[in-house]
């Protein structure tokens, strides 16, 4: 009876057997779970427990051996427990996947044995089970790379694209560190650093470039998150992508980004890249010889732009055959070229300037001797830009190309200012002060620097046209006459056609056209009002007229300063574009105030 209590009492399903191995009680759990099934056809107690399960069938041939054996020890005090998992046989009862733990221990001069219900655990972990070999599947399957890791770097599980991606079979990377593997021994601090973000609860996407212990060169995109895995801890679940196909055609769209597509040189955006990204200091004093090849355009006219294209590759092969290591070769577009020359100064580049023109006169292309304007700029200790430099090189190479005799063109134009000089009252002086003027307001209403360049260009061109009106008119002390005023007015059609007509000095046209037109409408040639007056003709206008009353004429005392500034005032709206009028005041204030 105590026996009875006693089982009764615990809240397992308990039975208990004899030394002989026969059922001698079992408790009301049992007996409502499983015994009342069979009440009507077996009886239990006083049977022996083995032979009963065998009847049965709840047990197979090497469970039942296995069974008998440790119950002998048991009862022979061999061993004091013995516990393992069964299955009921699914056509014995209505619940046909029963999984239960069966405890036996020494109980008195028996075994009482314990059952515990494990079908949910067991069903649990099957669903388990082949939710893991879905994954395994998955993780097998999936065209990305993917790799387990614990904290330290060592490879838990890695998938067959993994292994594709870095190269290394399975087996020499499974239970094997990243460290001496995958990663690269400079690598390692790198590598390190990001388990670390990894392992603090940061998800990493980025793109890497890295090398392996083959020192093999690897480009992923990689995601990594942090996981705790049972038995494992904090884990790295890293999933790998292998960029370097697209690398490579990146690489050709970065090249092609960079690089100009005819010559293979540096383009434009290449340099502003690279100054940006450098430490501008190291490469203290920067020289920059700026070059534009005289007479593309006449050559594409003429021999067609497959020529045209012969030219810049040879212009470009000569450059290349005499620039340095260092060096930073770029072509700025159409037919400018510029050379960065780091850690040079000026005296430099007039050696190499001068060793191009020497190269040029060896040059020729369908009987075109080739040549080129160039100038340069130096910066010595503060650097401002590379607008700035590149500004100061090309207006030097735009004097240059005033100056050139390498260009029949250029000698042409030096001749007419040289004949306007003699025929009239524009001296070399004015011209000279109308530029540098010019110049300095252009910066001040912050124009680009090819305006300004072009600017500058005009204040020394903008009167060509007079070149071909008679002397007595031009030097004429008193008022012309209105068949002289006409013929006066016509220099500046005169002067347009002999710009349009040379290839460098074609962008300013326009401008010698129209510097003589009035805000208002009334001016000439073409009566022109407003904005229709373009910009840089407005500009000139008012720099000019300034210039013209603060200097003495035959015909006119000079103005003072104050006075003239008055005279720009007054004609503002009328004359001369209001709000350009006022900016030239607010310049000359500023002007003054420096002075």
């Amino acid at each position: 009876m105590e026996i009875q209590n006693f089982i009764n009492s615990l809240s397992q399903k308990a039975i208990v057997l004899d030394n002989d191995l026969k059922i001698t009680a079992f408790n009301k759990s049992l007996k409502e779970a499983f015994i009342d099934n069979y009440q009507n056809k077996y009886n239990f107690l006083g049977e022996n427990y083995i032979e009963k399960a065998k009847e049965l069938g709840f047990f197979n041939r090497e469970q039942i051996n296995l069974m008998k054996l440790n119950f002998k020890k048991i009862i022979s005090q061999e061993a004091e427990a013995y516990s393992e998992e069964y299955s009921f046989a699914p056509d014995l009862v209505e619940d046909k996947n029963i999984y239960f733990e069966m405890d036996a221990t020494s109980f008195g001069n028996g075994i009482l044995i314990l059952y515990k219900n494990i079908t949910k655990q067991k069903n649990l972990e099957y669903q388990l089970k082949m939710k893991e070999q879905q994954y395994r599947a998955i993780f097998e399957k999936v065209p990305v790379g993917m790799i387990l890791k614990d904290k330290k770097g060592k490879i838990l599980r890695i998938n067959k694209e993994a292994c594709k991606i870095s190269g290394f079979d399975k087996e020499n990377l499974e239970n094997n560190s990243i460290y001496g593997t995958l990663i690269n021994k400079r690598d390692y601090e790198k590598v390190k650093k990001g388990v670390k973000r990894v392992l603090a609860g940061e998800d990493i996407r980025t793109n890497l470039e890295i090398y392996d212990a083959r020192d093999k060169f690897q480009y992923l995109h990689l995601f990594e998150t942090c996981i705790n895995l049972p038995g494992q801890g904090e884990c790295v679940f890293s999933m790998q992508i292998d960029l370097r196909p697209l690398w490579k055609k990146e690489n050709k769209i970065n090249f092609l980004e960079s690089h100009d597509s005819l010559t293979g040189l540096f383009n434009k955006k290449y340099l502003e890249n690279f100054l940006d990204k450098v430490n501008i200091n190291y490469l203290l004093p920067i020289t920059v010889i700026y070059a534009d090849i005289n007479g593309l355009k006449i050559i594409n006219e003429k021999h067609g732009f497959a020529t045209g294209d012969q030219v810049i590759k040879k212009i470009s092969n000569l450059f290349n055959s005499i620039t340095r290591k260092n060096d930073i070769l770029v072509r700025m577009g159409g037919d400018e070229f510029s050379l960065i020359l780091t850690n040079t100064a000026g005296e430099t580049a007039k050696s190499i300037i001068s060793r191009i023109r020497k190269k040029l006169n060896n040059i020729k292309i369908k009987d075109n001797k080739l040549s080129l304007g160039m100038g340069y700029a130096t910066t010595e200790k503060n650097w401002n830009n590379l607008e700035d430099i590149l500004s100061r090189a090309e207006n030097n190479m735009n004097k240059d190309k005033l100056n050139s005799d390498q260009s029949y063109k250029y000698k042409q134009v030096s001749n007419l200012l040289k004949t306007l000089n003699v025929k009239s009252n524009e001296t070399k002086e004015h011209v000279m002060r109308v530029e540098a003027a010019a110049k300095e307001f252009g910066m001040h209403l912050n124009l680009d620097y090819q305006k300004i360049n072009e600017l500058m260009l005009l204040a020394k061109l903008h009167d060509i046209g007079k070149v071909f009106i008679s002397e007595s008119i031009l030097k004429k002390p008193g008022k012309l006459t209105e068949k002289e005023w006409q013929i006066m007015q016509d220099h500046t059609k005169r002067g347009f056609q002999t710009a349009i007509s040379i290839d460098e000095f074609s962008s300013i046209a326009k401008y010698i056209l129209h510097h003589h037109e009035r805000w208002d409408g009334t001016g000439y040639p073409a009566g022109l009002n407003k904005e229709e007056i373009p910009l840089l003709a407005r500009i000139i206008s008012i720099v000019d007229s300034y210039d013209v009353m603060t200097h003495e004429r035959p015909y006119s005392k000079p103005l003072s300063r104050p006075e003239a500034l008055e005279e720009i005032k007054k004609c503002s709206g009328t004359q001369f574009d209001p709000k350009l009028a006022s900016s030239f005041l607010q310049f000359m204030q500023k002007k003054e105030n420096r002075n």
